[in-house]
């Protein structure tokens, strides 16, 4: 078994839509139920169909299996058990490229970490022009995530510089893990 950072599997994605078509099935929007492996094969067992439409549940066998389910990892539960090493958070990661003159109004450089028990994460500049990441992890459970989304506003209150309103900052991309 092997983790690939999201970036190195998006490399390889590029490579098997280009060399293999035809050999290569890439599926998306399935829920991993569970899956396994022996020294042959590889095959997991997928919850398919419709959203508001009886699911199903199918076996795909193959030689090698990529799991790319995240945080709340099926794969990795399925191989590991409860021995994982290191740690699984049970909270979303909310990953933004946000443009704000308020981290250059107010001094911020570089990276800067956030300590506090509700708001905290990385907050970093990415470059040149203006456009910095802001990493939080939101500690409530249970939540969608357009729910987790419109919490954004409450924690980049508490967590920048200026203690902006939604409208003084612009979001270039969100991704949530």
């Amino acid at each position: 078994m092997t983790i690939l950072q999201l970036g190195k599997i998006m490399i390889m994605y590029r490579h098997c839509m280009e060399k293999g078509k035809g050999l290569i099935e890439v599926l998306f929007d399935n829920k991993l139920i569970h899956a396994e492996q022996d020294e042959d094969t590889a095959w997991v067992d997928v919850e398919v169909g419709e959203e508001g439409q009886q699911k199903e549940t199918k076996r795909y066998d193959a030689d090698y299996v990529i799991g790319c389910d995240g945080a709340t990892s099926t794969i990795r539960r399925s191989l590991f058990g409860r021995h994982w090493p290191g740690q699984t958070f049970p909270y979303k990661f909310i990953v933004q490229n946000v443009f704000y003159d308020g981290f250059e109004k107010h001094g911020w450089d570089g990276g800067n970490y956030m300590i506090d028990p509700e708001h905290w994460g990385l907050i970093a500049r990415r470059g040149n022009g203006g456009l910095w990441r802001v990493t939080y992890g939101d500690p409530v459970v249970g939540l969608t995530d357009d729910e987790f989304l419109e919490r954004r506003p409450m924690h980049f209150n508490a967590m920048l510089p200026g203690h902006p309103e939604p409208y003084q900052y612009r979001i270039e991309q969100t991704n949530l893990y």
